[in-house]
């Protein structure tokens, strides 16, 4: 088993977090056989320092149309939360270039650039319509696109990761 320590979040770092994350985990007898005070082949074993690993697959999940670029505010986002609440609907994220061409997305992405806009990466998910016999249902999986890279891949709480995956 390998430990990974999720890191990324500079903002709600806590100086010596990590090293109380191991120790609970210890605490609760959960053991592993590299990490970061133990090292081995898999690591690095802090996310931040990981950065060029994961580089590749995000590049590669755009280039496929799984994932965008995403410039929206954190301002833009409250306002749209802010406005599905007053319609009574969950807050949820929802596509921004819905219905856009591929000439007009590039266009909004280089204007939002211009702006200094640093962006976050999202899985694309379609909506799409399942039909079984007489059900037909609707699912809307774009509503909550999930967050693959937040601006500088440095963007969730410091939290112990484990994993069998060597990646």
């Amino acid at each position: 088993m390998v430990l990974r320590i999720e890191d990324t979040d500079q903002k709600r770092n806590v100086k010596g977090g990590s090293k109380s994350q191991m120790e609970n985990l210890h605490w609760l007898g959960i053991d592993w056989d590299e990490g970061p005070d133990k090292g081995g082949d898999y690591g690095p074993y802090r996310q931040s320092e990981r950065k060029d690993i994961y580089q590749k697959y995000i590049d590669q999940l755009i280039d496929e149309g799984k994932a965008y670029y995403s410039y929206k505010t954190e301002e833009e986002l409250e306002a749209q939360r802010e406005e599905q609440r007053a319609m009574g609907v969950a807050p949820h994220y929802t596509y921004e270039y819905e219905g856009m061409t591929a000439d007009e997305i590039k266009q909004a992405q280089d204007e939002a650039k211009a702006k200094g806009l640093k962006p976050v990466v999202r899985i694309h998910i379609p909506e799409m319509e399942l039909i079984h016999g007489m059900i037909s249902l609707r699912v809307i999986l774009n509503s909550n696109q999930t967050l693959l890279v937040a601006t500088s891949l440095f963007k969730s709480v410091t939290v112990c990761q484990l994993t069998t995956l060597p990646l």
